[in-house]
């Protein structure tokens, strides 16, 4: 149910190569699709399971540290393994090959001439002679370690209190999102690699993305991001008073 079934992406046809993709169909510049049965053309018969969207390791850890009145936390949260649906870099999604300018786009290292990128196809309509090769674009690893939190606080002690007639009283302040200690994602994109919801995100659906029913879609990363880490932390003053 989590098995992640496509063409394999091999980067971008460079220059050099030339002669290869016009045997495979394409020219440089576009997608290099893996020719997997290895029978010298690219078709429908050489997608295979890629990989799956479910982690071989994730989960938590809180750490909390007292001394008299003062109180400190942390929060980690991290997934190892498993493969991550970046829907927001499949051009169907996001139209980051188009470049028609009638909408923002995201940074990425487009090919050209010039600039003979391994990672993104020169823009332009048309990035393989395979209609669906866009869906390729957004395979990542879905691997990270993060800080999502730190907790200080003071609670004030029942001689002051009582003074005030209070019974209780504590002042925290909080930071959230505060780091990405680990993520190939993230390190090469700037996006959180944390899912942003189910089923399917684009503005077309690949067909291979479990669909969202009744919770059961896959967690993919999709146009309805919040653009987080390329900015500070959030800071939060709080107090609790009774």
């Amino acid at each position: 149910m989590t098995a992640i079934f496509d063409y394999n992406n091999l980067g971008v046809w460079q220059i050099s190569e030339a002669a290869q993709a016009a045997a495979l169909g394409s020219v440089p510049g576009q997608v290099k699709l893996e020719d997997h049965n290895g029978d010298g053309k690219i078709d429908a018969t050489d997608r295979y399971v890629l990989g799956s969207q479910d982690a071989k390791l994730q989960g938590g850890m809180t750490n909390r540290f007292s001394f008299k009145g003062f109180d400190f936390s942390t929060v980690f949260y991290a997934r190892f393994g498993g493969l991550l649906i970046s829907q927001i870099h499949q051009p169907f999604a996001s139209y980051l090959t188009v470049m028609d300018g009638r909408r923002n786009g995201l940074k990425v290292d487009y090919w050209t001439p010039t600039n003979p990128s391994n990672w993104f196809p020169m823009p332009q309509a048309s990035i393989s002679n395979i209609s669906t090769a866009w869906t390729t674009l957004g395979y990542y690893s879905g691997s990270f370690l993060k800080i999502r939190s730190i907790n200080f606080g003071y609670t004030f002690n029942q001689s002051l209190l009582k003074r005030i007639k209070a019974q209780s009283m504590r002042l925290y302040c909080t930071v959230d999102n505060v780091a990405i200690l680990f993520s190939p994602y993230y390190k090469k994109t700037g996006i959180d690699p944390e899912g942003t919801g189910l089923g399917s995100q684009g503005v077309s659906n690949p067909g291979n993305i479990r669909v969202n029913n009744n919770g059961n879609g896959a967690v993919t990363v999709g146009l309805g991001i919040c653009w987080l880490h390329k900015k500070a932390g959030r800071t939060s003053l709080h107090g609790i008073f009774s």
